[in-house]
């Protein structure tokens, strides 16, 4: 199980862990980009950072985190232009979204911070479980679909066969 970290107060992410893209069960080339996702909670607002090492990354490029708790399913999508969520398949607005860039050792990234209401999937207490998981896809001129946890079925992606388990800690 991997953790979904609840803090007091808005989190330190650099002090989190993080999910890494790292399964492409479909990709016979080489191109695997490193995509990364770090999911917290705090009484107020539930934190998703999403962010892929690509230069310069196409339009199509996305991250997707599926999350799904008490009947409820969250699907985000993070793109170079912005973030965009869904419900239960109705559109969510972000509380806030933040674009960042940069680089460190392993090259140039891109990503979305965005906040979101921390119940939006429903209540939300230390040792509950979600299920859920970290995609990094695109349709366009270089084609790709990597995942955190390894997919039962690559040809169905964000279905919840496809899920592994969250498990909300204290921080």
């Amino acid at each position: 199980m991997f953790p979904i970290c609840m803090t007091a107060a808005r989190p330190e992410f650099d002090t989190l862990p993080v999910m890494k893209v790292t399964h492409y069960p479909l990709e016979p080339r080489d191109y695997k980009p490193f995509a990364q996702g770090i999911v917290a909670v705090d009484p107020q607002r539930l934190y998703l950072r999403l962010w892929a090492f690509e230069t310069p990354p196409e339009p199509e490029s996305r991250i997707l985190l599926v999350l799904r708790h008490a009947g409820r399913t969250l699907t985000a999508a993070a793109g170079p232009e912005g973030v965009s969520a869904a419900l239960d398949g109705a559109p969510c607005a972000p509380l806030a979204c933040h674009p960042f860039t940069g680089d460190d050792l392993q090259g140039r990234y891109w990503g979305w911070l965005a906040e979101y209401p921390a119940d939006l999937l429903g209540e939300l207490a230390p040792g509950d479980s979600l299920t859920g998981n970290l995609y990094k896809c695109s349709d366009g001129r270089r084609p790709h679909l990597g995942s955190f946890f390894p997919m039962a079925d690559p040809s169905r992606p964000l279905s919840p066969e496809n899920d592994g388990a969250f498990v909300l800690r204290p921080f």
